[in-house]
């Protein structure tokens, strides 16, 4: 079956990338980026645990919505080229 000349049915491999990508975005929303407020300024922590986000003592710690949207776009072209990449071109 194709869908706007494209097949709708994946073969093995890109099945394979689909699902990495889904559990690379998974564990993404599991452990986002952080960031911490203090006094005005904003430091990097890296990558926490989503429900061990308290704020501690006069230290904020929020998601970094900015990094968490780019890593999240960069997954999904990613997803898109190798997909493009392994699809078949023989395939009618």
């Amino acid at each position: 079956m194709k869908l706007f000349g494209l097949s709708i049915l994946l073969n093995p491999t890109q099945k394979i990338i689909l699902k990495l990508g889904a559990a690379t975005i998974a564990f993404t929303l599991i452990f986002p980026p952080v960031i911490m407020q203090r006094s005005g300024n904003y430091f990097g922590r890296g990558f926490e645990f989503i429900l061990s986000l308290p704020g501690s003592g006069n230290a904020a710690l929020r998601i970094d919505t900015y990094v968490l949207t780019t890593l999240w776009l960069g997954v999904l072209i990613v997803i898109g080229l190798l997909c493009f990449a392994f699809c078949d071109r023989n395939q009618e």
